[in-house]
C-alpha cells in the first residue's frame, strides 16, 4: 500500500496537471475501490481518499464558477464529466457508509449517487447496476431478517438488475439518454 502511494506521487509529480485537477479522480476512485475490497482494515485509507476526490470535484467546480467566459458546448461537456464523477464520488461514499454502519448517510449517497447517473446515462442504464446491487445490501443491513417485505424487495431489485443486463446484452436502448458500453 505504501508502494501504490509512492506510485501516485510519482505519477502526479511526471505530469504537469494541477493537484486538485479532476483529472487524478480516477486515480483516487480506483485506490478507493481497492481499500473498500480490503474491508474494515483500510477504512482509513478510504477516508483519506474519498476527503481528497471531494475536495479535488468541489475545487473544479468552485473554478469553473469563478470563470465569466464560458464556451456553451465545453461547458455542457464539463458539466456532464461533473455529475458523472460526482455520481461516483457519491456512490463511493455510500458504499463506505455501508460498511461503517451509518446506513441513513449510506442511503442519501447512494440516492443521490443513483439520480445523478440517472439524468446522463438512464434509469435503466448497466453502469447504475452496481449502484442497485448496493441498495439491495442497503435494504439487506436494515430490514428485519425475518420480515417478508425484506425478501420481496431484494429479490425485485435483483430481478431489476437481470432486466437490465438482458436488455442490455439484446442491445436494446433508450433514445432519451447516452448510452454506455462495457469495455
Amino acid at each position: 500500500m505504501t508502494a501504490n502511494n509512492d506510485s501516485l506521487t510519482a505519477f502526479k509529480s511526471s505530469f504537469p496537471i494541477d493537484n486538485k485537477s479532476i483529472e487524478f479522480l480516477p486515480v483516487y476512485f480506483n485506490f478507493i475501490e481497492f481499500y473498500l475490497k480490503k474491508e474494515k482494515e483500510m477504512l482509513s485509507e478510504v477516508k483519506k481518499y474519498l476527503i481528497v476526490g471531494l475536495s479535488n470535484l468541489l475545487f473544479s467546480t468552485k473554478k469553473r464558477d469563478d470563470t465569466d467566459e464560458v464556451d456553451p458546448d465545453e461547458d455542457e461537456y464539463s458539466r456532464r464529466t461533473k455529475r458523472n464523477l460526482r455520481s461516483r464520488m457519491d456512490f463511493l461514499f455510500a458504499r463506505y457508509n455501508l460498511l461503517t454502519k451509518k446506513y441513513d448517510e449510506a442511503i442519501d449517497k447512494l440516492t443521490t449517487s443513483i439520480i445523478a447517473y440517472s439524468e446522463v446515462y438512464g434509469p435503466e442504464s448497466v453502469g447504475l447496476t452496481a449502484h442497485y446491487f448496493y441498495l439491495a445490501n442497503y435494504f439487506c443491513e436494515i430490514l428485519d431478517k425475518e420480515a417478508e417485505e425484506r425478501d420481496v424487495i431484494i429479490t425485485n431489485i435483483y430481478l431489476k438488475i437481470c432486466e437490465i443486463w438482458k436488455k442490455y446484452f439484446l442491445g436494446e436502448k433508450n433514445e432519451l439518454f447516452d448510452s454506455i458500453s462495457i469495455k
